[in-house]
């Protein structure tokens, strides 16, 4: 990612068991580590690994603001 000039979103779900926020959390540090814009979404839900799967307003609203290029990302 280094010299992209690209922005990671990384999404982590509180339940689930096969990847944990924690590496969503460690997958944006390593981003920011080489220069790239990133940030981390959690959200807390008890659908486990499916959590992806199901709709998500705050991970939506996230992805929205990367792709429209907003400021506050």
């Amino acid at each position: 990612l280094w010299g992209s000039g690209g922005r990671l979103l990384a999404g982590g779900f509180g339940a689930d068991w096969l990847f944990p926020s924690k590496q969503s959390a460690e997958l944006v540090e390593a981003a920011r580590a080489a220069g790239v814009t990133a940030r981390v979404e959690h959200v807390e839900t008890a659908e486990g690994h499916d959590a992806c799967l199901m709709p998500s307003a705050r991970l939506d609203a996230a992805g929205r603001g990367l792709l429209d290029g907003e400021a506050s990302w």
